[in-house]
């Protein structure tokens, strides 16, 4: 059985959509340089044909550079491309569904918005919970809710499985959401500011680390 390790602190999402003028391939080399993987791979901004090409070119950089990632939404498109999981959505399929097709090997995260939303995917058979809005709606859909540290700490103490906070999250407020009982935390800003990526993912990962 294959063991996928899930991410102490930051786990890195690669989003075109944040990077700038740099390349995908400048993208994972910083982070694997900053020792961040697996990370999550999702554009939203993608037609699925066009992202399914994206995927394929990235499962041929994984043959080179020898890398751990982790699909967003489509869950077709992990079997043939060496993907560690899944990340799924309330737009994706079902989290148990996901793992009827994939098995018990891959892994399968749940985007929730809610203490009941982490409980029931939970129960469905996921790995881990992105959990947000901590502090602020995000850019591509301001619409969801902004959740809190209450709702944090809640669901971090309610699941069993590792939470990790998005939403808002910057060197200024990392201390709180590791208060509230998150194994860790996703921010695309933080990350790509600059565009100089491994350091800030070191910088992020060493305040992280500090905070024991």
């Amino acid at each position: 059985m294959t063991q996928h390790v899930l991410p102490q602190g930051l786990f890195p999402i690669l989003d075109e959509n944040y990077a700038g003028e740099l390349s995908t391939v400048e993208i994972i080399e910083a982070f694997l340089d900053a020792e961040a993987e697996p990370f999550i791979v999702r554009s939203k901004s993608m037609v699925k044909a066009d992202y399914s090409e994206y995927i394929y070119a990235i499962s041929l950089l994984k043959h080179e550079m020898d890398f751990e990632y982790i699909i967003h939404h489509h869950v077709d498109q992990v079997p043939l491309s060496g993907a560690a999981g899944i990340h799924l959505t309330a737009k994706s399929m079902s989290v148990d569904k996901a793992r009827k097709e994939l098995g018990p090997d891959r892994i399968v995260g749940y985007s929730a918005h809610s203490l009941d939303d982490a409980l029931k995917a939970e129960d469905l058979g996921a790995d881990y919970i992105l959990l947000g809005s901590i502090f602020e709606p995000p850019r591509e859909d301001p619409s969801l809710p902004v959740l809190g540290l209450e709702e944090l700490k809640k669901t971090c103490k309610r699941v069993s499985l590792p939470v990790y906070a998005i939403g808002g999250i910057n060197t200024g407020n990392l201390m709180l959401i590791k208060e509230a009982g998150a194994a860790g935390f996703a921010t695309l800003r933080g990350v790509y500011e600059n565009g100089t990526i491994d350091h800030n993912i070191s910088m992020l990962k060493v305040l992280w680390e500090e905070m024991d």
